[in-house]
């Protein structure tokens, strides 16, 4: 995790996550940058979900085994500073005037996605 997401023992995150930081491994890091350069160095493939005009549809998406995935902000989205060091980014088909989801939804589509996707 980076940027300003909620991270353990944050009063809000222990509500809603009704234990799970406690079995599931987290990290947190304040500088993405940093972040991405060690991703790199241990051969993570870097997915920006974005909507750019490089994204494609993640259903078809050419996934290694290991991944590390970026969510934007819900209004702002990944700045082009990430996804342009990004190895591929993907998004989701979506139909109508409004075209976002939640990134807790995207979050659960894409990653949900991944563990059929990569066997993890």
């Amino acid at each position: 995790m980076t940027g300003f997401t909620a991270i353990p023992p944050h009063r809000k995150l222990i509500k809603v996550s009704l234990g799970a930081e406690n079995s599931v491994d987290w990290e947190y890091m304040d500088d993405v940058q940093e972040l991405i350069v060690r991703l790199k160095k241990e051969n993570y493939q870097l997915i920006a979900v974005e909507q750019t005009s490089k994204s494609v549809d993640y259903r078809k998406a050419d996934y290694k085994q290991k991944v590390a995935v970026f969510f934007g902000h819900e209004r702002d989205g990944l700045s082009v500073e990430i996804t342009d060091k990004c190895d591929i980014c993907v998004e989701l088909p979506m139909f109508g005037i409004k075209k976002s989801l939640n990134v807790s939804v995207a979050g659960g589509v894409i990653l949900y996605n991944l563990i059929n996707d990569t066997g993890k």
